[in-house]
């Protein structure tokens, strides 16, 4: 009888340690959340003879995991041949790190643009510190006809 009772003590022991046991959940990382960026496009200053009344805007998400941004570029009063995403200058012009459409495509631009463009570690961090802007450009305006600074929206 002493042998069953301590076999009985020792067994429920071990089930009570057993449920307490809390390794039997996951701890699944919350996903960063996208970088939500913007820009007011409009006449470069920095571009000398660029005169137009043409406006545009710029919206886009940068999935921190995938490093996957979708935009949309949306504009008036210009045909754009190509709108790219190029460093921040002073100067006038920079050159190009991404291109969203153009540079040899034969189809027409129109508004709004939509799509998908992958960047590097090192673009997604110029992209949420301001050191980048989106620039439309044109035939009659290569440099650019619209740029704007690409801020991220908190």
């Amino acid at each position: 009888m002493k042998k069953t009772l301590i076999a009985l003590l020792g067994l429920s022991v071990s089930v009570a340690f057993y449920a307490c046991n809390d390794d039997d959940t996951t701890n699944t990382p919350t996903p960063a959340a996208p970088a939500r960026l913007t820009a007011t496009l409009a006449q470069p200053t920095s571009v000398t003879g660029t005169s137009t009344t043409a406006t545009g805007s710029f919206s886009g998400n940068v999935d921190r995991t995938t490093n996957v941004m979708s935009y949309t570029v949306a504009f008036s009063g210009v045909s754009p041949s190509a709108i790219t995403i190029d460093p921040v200058s002073t100067t006038g012009t920079a050159p190009t790190s991404l291109t969203l459409t153009g540079a040899g495509s034969t189809s027409a631009i129109s508004s709004p643009y939509s799509g998908t463009s992958s960047v590097t570690a090192d673009q997604l961090t110029g992209l949420t510190n301001n050191a980048y802007q989106v620039n439309v450009r044109s035939a009659t305006y290569p440099d650019g006809a619209l740029r704007g600074a690409i801020t991220q929206q908190q």
